[in-house]
């Protein structure tokens, strides 16, 4: 379960167009929910709020979280150089 406190540094980097990059990443590793389809984008924001516990859909979430971040990071580098 995503904890307060994650939820509030993740809110941070992710803001509110995460979902698409997630499902991305649940249909590559092929997880899907118990009738075969694709996680909706609301049940995927209900693990992320804490409303619901999935951990495959939590572990995607910090996936998609640390290629922001590295994402991030590598830009702030690039600008510094200029």
């Amino acid at each position: 379960m995503i904890l307060k406190t994650q939820r509030t540094k993740l809110k941070r980097l992710l803001k509110f167009n995460y979902c698409n990059e997630v499902k991305q990443l649940l249909s590559q590793n092929k997880k899907y929910n118990e009738k075969g389809n694709e996680f909706s984008s609301s049940y995927i924001t209900h693990v992320f709020n804490g409303k619901n516990e999935n951990i495959d859909i939590e572990l995607a979430i910090i996936e998609v979280y640390t290629k922001r971040k590295k994402i991030q990071s590598e830009m702030n580098t690039l600008k510094k150089s200029i």
